[in-house]
Formats: structure tokens, sequence, C-alpha cells
């Protein structure tokens, strides 16, 4: 099926304007849209691949369908046009979207386009073909009119997709109307419950009521007892002043009167105390109207409850009635902030040395820099690679160097873990490896030298000497760290150069200004591992020379058992990825793995450099005998 545009698609497109054009193509996705317009030729002024540079492209095709040039450019500019319908009809329908062909168009052609996609997705609205079909490339007519209203409305759509769903809310529905009226005959108990305290406790109250009115008329009674009391004894005062022949009998009736005094006394000190206890037995009944109190109050708010529930399961069923849009909700916060990257163009098949060399070199080259050194860092980093181990970039343009090689052997997906300052626990990176182990092809640390890497580093570490010793432990995932500088910042990267290749990226090559960068890559491994890059043959592990440790042995440096178990291995993987002699691995080996190594233990540093220089001496030597002999 050709998508060229014909002249009444033109004209019709033209006609509708800037405004509903530059509508359209927005709806495009922008991924999309960048990677497009960034393969389009530069604009002069403009910096290659910059926003500003994006949307003056944009602009000038908006301009040039809107007001059509003759000639070549037009054709180029509805060529381009064609591929953004394409990408605005793969994004509102799927992927499946029928491909161009390069065949002649029909008179006919929209009808049949549009009755197939109408057999490849019948769940489309009528809506979305009308505007496909709008900017798309045939030109109206009745019999495609027809295939076009043959698609639903997104109204029916919507109601079918409803009507579908109703049994499952109904059944839903039915659960929420149980579990109310469960809860209802939970709160009827407990109101029956509430009820029978509060008449028990209204009947203590009337009894204590009760007994408060007897005490108040004994009171009375000791009162007016008291009283009698008091006129006799002024009685007898009076006789006793009055009548000196009644002294005596009035001294032994003040006497009786004293015992009875104290015998009032006695008594009225047990009323006192009996007035006491009525005065806290009230405080206590008032304790008790006030707790009944809050019980009738709390029956008007349960009355309350069940009414509000009552309305909650009306609003239930309203809310269950109407159709509601899928969403995405975003799981909580894990301890890690993990970048995930995808590919954004074509994948180049990585299943042998060669291809792998070929697609390292050329991100390189996209990074900057000049092709010979690129080829040969390809193979140096590939080495690192099949040997599990740790590739390290420092300088300037690690960050950089580091994306453009993540890209290159990452598939369709790898993750970026930029490390925070100051981190305590070796958490982080467990969870790091956890999210990656089965979904990531490469876990990128940029700034791995922000914390200290013996604190964090322990998953990681395990990791890459595990692969040393023979264990498979998530063999196709690469493991790539960056270096930053600073005084924030571990100096030599600590112990992070023990578990592989430390490349200096200020030492590397690069293009001028004015050169011609290729396009970035994106590899995909499609072996069982990066061992199996190799044929039989050539995996077979090399007798390696004792070249390698008599050179460290010489200048007294001792790296410890894990670092040669990496170097050794990094020694023979490079004879069999360089081509050359063999000095070039030994040299290599001394200068990205024994060097950095020296330098974050304080080692040797100046002899192993003086040992590496002359190696290099004696390797460009014998390359000039061996071109004057040929």
């Amino acid at each position: 099926m050709s998508y060229l545009y014909s002249q009444e698609a033109r004209e019709r497109i033209s006609a509708l304007g800037t405004m509903m054009i530059t509508e359209f193509i927005e709806e495009v996705p922008h991924a999309f849209r960048k990677s497009f317009f960034d393969r389009q030729a530069s604009i002069p002024g403009f910096r290659r691949g910059s926003p500003p540079e994006f949307k003056e492209k944009q602009r000038r095709l908006i301009g040039h369908l809107a007001h059509p040039q003759p000639g070549h450019k037009s054709e180029a500019d509805w060529q381009a046009f064609a591929s953004l319908w394409v990408a605005w009809a793969k994004s509102r329908l799927d992927s499946a979207f029928p491909t161009a062909d390069t065949s002649p168009q029909l008179a006919d052609a929209g009808a049949g386009f549009f009755k197939r996609l109408a057999e490849l997705y019948p769940d489309a609205s009528r809506e979305t073909v009308e505007r496909l079909a709008t900017y798309s490339g045939f030109a109206e007519d009745p019999a495609m009119q027809a295939a076009l209203n043959s698609f639903h409305p997104a109204s029916t759509l919507a109601r079918d997709r409803m009507i579908d769903g109703l049994p499952g809310r109904l059944d839903k529905i039915e659960g929420y109307f149980d579990l109310a009226e469960t809860a209802a005959e939970e709160i009827a108990e407990r109101i029956d419950q509430l009820e029978l305290t509060a008449t028990v406790t209204t009947e203590a109250v009337e009894q204590m009521t009760a007994n408060l009115s007897g005490v108040h008329k004994d009171i009375a009674e000791w009162r007016t007892a008291l009283q009698s009391v008091d006129l006799r004894l002024e009685q007898v005062s009076e006789l006793a002043q009055s009548t000196g022949s009644a002294q005596q009998e009035a001294s032994t009736a003040l006497a009786d009167s004293d015992v009875r005094g104290e015998l009032i006394s006695e008594r009225v000190s047990a009323l006192a105390a009996q007035v006491e206890d009525l005065v806290a037995e009230r405080a206590r009944v008032l304790v008790l109207e006030e707790a009944l109190a809050i019980l009738n109050a709390r029956g008007l708010d349960w009355d309350a409850a069940a009414a509000n529930l009552a309305s909650l399961h009306a609003r239930v069923n309203t809310q269950e009635s109407r159709v509601v849009g899928p969403s995405h909700e975003v799981g909580g916060q894990s301890r890690v902030r993990l970048i995930e990257n995808e590919a954004t163009g074509p994948f180049v098949e990585i299943n042998s040395i060669e291809v792998a060399c070929r697609v390292i070199a050329n991100n390189l080259q996209a990074s900057g820099v000049v092709k010979r050194e690129a080829n040969s860092y390809a193979r140096h980093i590939l080495a690192a690679i099949i040997c599990g181990q740790l590739i390290q970039f420092k300088g300037s343009t690690a960050d950089l160097i580091a994306d453009a090689v993540a890209a290159a052997v990452g598939g369709a997906i790898f993750h970026e873990w930029r490390v925070p300052v100051g981190l305590v626990s070796e958490d982080a990176a467990t969870d790091c490896l956890e999210v990656v182990a089965e979904s990531s092809g490469c876990l990128l640390l940029k700034g791995a030298n922000r914390s200290a890497f013996e604190v964090y580093g322990s998953a990681i570490r395990d990791v890459v000497a595990r692969r040393q010793f023979a264990t498979s432990v998530n063999s196709r995932l690469v493991l790539i760290a960056s270096w930053t500088h600073g005084p924030a910042a571990f100096p030599d990267g600590g112990t992070l150069s023990e578990l592989g290749p430390v490349f200096d990226t200020d030492e590397f090559a690069m293009r001028g200004l004015s050169a011609q960068m290729p396009l970035m890559q994106f590899g995909q491994l499609t072996v069982d591992d990066w061992k199996a890059l190799h044929n039989q043959a050539e995996n077979t592990p090399l007798a390696l020379l004792s070249t390698l440790r008599e050179r460290l042995g010489q200048v007294d440096f001792a790296p410890g058992n894990l670092w040669l178990r990496i170097a050794d291995r990094a020694y023979a993987q490079l004879r069999l990825v360089l081509q050359g002699p063999s000095e070039r691995a030994l040299h290599t080996v001394m200068k990205q793995w024994a060097l950095p190594w020296a330098q974050s233990l304080g080692g040797p540093v100046e002899a192993l450099t003086r040992s590496t220089t002359e190696l290099l001496s004696d390797i460009d030597a014998d390359a000039v005998h061996a071109e004057s002999v040929e």
C-alpha cells in the first residue's frame, strides 16, 4: 500500500491551514519527532540536535505543507509528512499499522485501505479514523466515506465496554451490600447493649437520689435535737443562777447534759463523716449522669452514621455506573532512584567480536573520538566486558563516553544510577542489582566515587569477583562506572579501580569542530552471554605467559589476589581480541589496569609508569624494524 500524497490530498491538507497542520503534527509522539527531525539535514545557524533547531525544522516543514513549493523539495516535504502520518497512526492504534510500499496508488486505494483497517482495528473509533483520513494521501470518494462510516463512534464503543463490564461491577456492588448489612447488624446489636446499660445506670442514679433524700431527713432531725439541747442548757443555767438551793441538782443535771453533749458530739461527728461520704457519692453520681448524657449523644451520632452509610451506598452505585478511563498509578518511592533508558533507534545484532567492536567504536566516534583510537579502545572495552569486569571512565568527558558505550551494549533497555554523596550502607547498590538483574542489559554508575565504594559497593564487588572465578552471575549485564572530580569526590576512585580498567577520556584524541560525526547505534546481544561471541576454538583460554607478573615483580607491586585474577583474565582476553603482538595486550593491562590500582593503593606509580613507557618504546621499535624488513 503506497502512502504517497496525491495532488488532491495535498490541496486538501494545504487548505486546512498552518494551525490545523501544526496541531496534527504536535499529536505525533515527541520522541519520534525528535529523532525524525534530528536525521534531517542541519540548518545553518543552529546547533545540531538542539531544541531551537528542532522547532525551526518543524516550523519550516509546516510552512511548506501549508504553502506548497514546486519541484523536488515539495516531494521531500510530503514524504516527511507521510512518515509523521504513519507515526501518528501507530500512536493511536498500534505498531502493527500496515507498512508502506512503492506500488502506484490506485483510484480506490483509500476505500481498500480503510476496509483493511476496519479488519485490523474493529475497536478503533470513527473520530480517530476520520482524522487519519483527513491527513492521509488518499483522494476522497464515496466508497472511502462508506468505509469510514463502518467504524463506530467513540461514545458507542465506550457504551459497549461499559455494558460488557456491568456483570463484574454488579458482583462487586452485591459484595458491598453484604458488608453493609453485616456492619448494620453489628451496630444495631451495639445500640441494644448501650440502651440496656443506660437503663441500668438510670436505675442506679434514681436509687442514689432516694438515699440522699433519706439522709437529708436525718440531718434535719439531728439539727432539731441540737437546738432543743441548747434551749435546755440555757434553762439550766438560768435556774442555777436564780436558785442556790437547786445548785446541786443543777450540777447533776449539768453533768448529765455534758454526757449527753459528748454523745451528741460523737453522733454529729458520725453524721459529718456520712455527709462527706454522701458528697463523694454525689460526685460519682454526677460522673454517671455525664456518661449517660454522652451515651445518649452517641446514640444520635450512630443514627447519623447509619444515614451516612446509606448515602455512601448510593454514591458507590452512582460511581460504579460511570465509565472510567484507564489510569496509571505510580508506585511508592523506592530506596534507589534509577533512570531507565530505552533505545530510540534500530538495533544492531551483536553476534560476533567484530560486530561488537564496530558498534562500540561507532559510538565512540559519535562522541568525538578519532576513528583510529576509537577502534583501539573499543577492543579494550570489549575484552573487559567479556571478562565480566567493571569498565570505568574518568576525565572531563567521562559521562559522555560512558553513555555512548552503554548505548552500544545495553540492548533495548539499560539503567543509570547517579550515585549520591554520603552513602553509609550497601542497601542502595543491592537494590539496584535486584531491579536491573532480569530487565536490563547494562547498569551505568555515574559519579561512582561520590561515596566510598568500599562502603556501598559490596554487592557490585561481589558480582565482579564471582565472575572472575567462573561463576555465572548475571552474565549478560554489563557494569560501567564514571568518575567525577572535585573536593567532594574520593580521589583516584578509591577501591573502584580494583575491579576493572580505568580509561582517562582526556587522553583520547578528539575530532575537530568541522568533522562529521556518525549517528549513535544501539547494540543488542543475540547470543547467550558475552563469552559466546568467540567461536569454540577462540573461546579456549590461552596459556598465560609469566611476563605480566614478572613486570609487576620488577617494581615490587603487590596488588592482591583478586586484582591479579582480574588482570590475568584481561590479559588473556586482550590477546584474543587485539590485533597484533601480545606485547600490546601487556601494555594495555599495565596502563589501564595496573596504574590506576597502584594510584589507589599508593603503590609504585613512578616505577610502573617507567616500565609501561619502556614497553611501549620496545613495541614501537619492533614495529619500525618489521616495516624496514618488509
